[in-house]
């Protein structure tokens, strides 16, 4: 190519930007070109994102929406009942979204130190056009779903995951306790 192949660092890096890629570089080449990780990131929630993941999620959508449509038309075909544009405005919209929905291409990644140095599988290589965003890490706990009282509370790590709850007001009847996710 022309130009060079660039990957963009933003969020808790030492020196967010553009960096050029060179033949063979991995993300932690990357991450050590950017001077480290400052000392409020949080390497757990990073957001790496590619334009050829986002191009594959795009045509799995289209599939979706396609194999919507064809159940639809044979459930319909198969049913002796009437049914209106009206009962079927939902699925519609439903197929509608997915067909214009536009990934934005992020994939799971671990971007910890201790992994990349000792995981060559997730000291991946990167490609022109990647991302990557580091968040500050959080100082909040934010407690939803089937519990009394929705809210953030300080992080406290002294606190359990049942002690968030409990604060909470505890979780509701229709909670289902073996699928607590955290």
């Amino acid at each position: 190519t022309l130009f060079p192949q660039t990957i963009t660092l933003t969020g808790e890096v030492v020196n967010p930007g553009q960096y050029s890629i060179l033949d063979g570089d991995t993300v932690l080449d990357i991450i050590n070109r950017a001077g480290g990780y400052s000392d409020d990131s949080f390497t757990e929630g990073a957001v790496y994102l590619r334009k050829d993941v986002a191009e594959q999620q795009k045509l799995g959508f289209q599939r979706s929406a396609d194999e919507l449509e064809d159940s639809l038309v044979s459930i319909i075909s198969n049913m002796n009942v009437q049914i209106t544009e009206f009962s079927l405005a939902p699925i519609g919209r439903l197929i509608s979204r997915l067909r214009e929905e536009e990934p934005i291409g992020r994939f799971v990644v671990d971007v910890g130190y201790l992994s990349l140095k000792t995981d060559p599988i997730k000291n991946f290589r990167v490609r022109g056009g990647d991302s990557l965003y580091i968040p500050k890490r959080p100082n909040t706990v934010s407690v939803v779903g089937e519990v009394l009282y929705t809210a953030s509370q300080s992080y406290d790590p002294n606190l359990t995951a049942h002690d968030y709850i409990e604060q909470s007001g505890g979780l509701k009847e229709a909670a289902d306790k073996d699928r607590v996710f955290i």
